[in-house]
């Protein structure tokens, strides 16, 4: 469950189109390869830098990611 709903946050943050596939009886939400944001990449890749790599404490990632993501929102 966890898993599933990390990969729902990851698709719609980083992809601002989905499309669903169905092959027979099964469906699945799948991301439009063009529509990737690279700052919303750029501040994931330095998430899973600083979470696996540095070692940081979850809230000093918090902390740094958080304000970028308001920035890029914020400012034009």
């Amino acid at each position: 469950m966890i898993a599933n709903l990390a990969l729902y946050f990851a698709e719609h943050t980083l992809f601002a189109h989905t499309f669903t596939w169905v092959w027979g009886p099964f469906r699945a939400r799948l991301p439009e390869p063009g529509t990737l944001s690279p700052i919303a990449l750029a501040i994931t890749l330095a998430a899973l830098v600083m979470t696996f790599v540095l070692k940081w404490p979850m809230l000093r990632i918090l902390g740094i990611c958080a304000p970028l993501g308001m920035g890029t929102v914020l400012l034009p």
